[in-house]
């Protein structure tokens, strides 16, 4: 079926990004539905969502917020 995870994380990790260790950018990205994320970012998504129910909600939230923050600004 295509790449494995691990030969498709060779074209665009940078080799000093340790994938084994969470991100929360990465996180951040996960709970916005991306896919620039590995297995430790998501198993923090899921500790994180089991912490505070909604958190994925919240950051759809937050980065729509930005984005209307961001055209408001641009248009002023």
């Amino acid at each position: 079926m295509g790449d494995q995870p691990s030969t498709r994380v060779d074209e665009w990790v940078p080799a000093s990004v340790d994938v084994t260790v969470p991100s929360m950018a990465r996180t951040y990205d996960f709970l916005l539905g991306g896919g620039h994320n590995f297995a430790p970012d998501r198993d923090l998504a899921v500790r994180v969502e089991q912490l505070m129910p909604g958190a994925g909600k919240i950051a759809r939230l937050n980065r729509a917020f930005l984005g209307r923050a961001v055209r408001f600004l641009t248009d002023q």
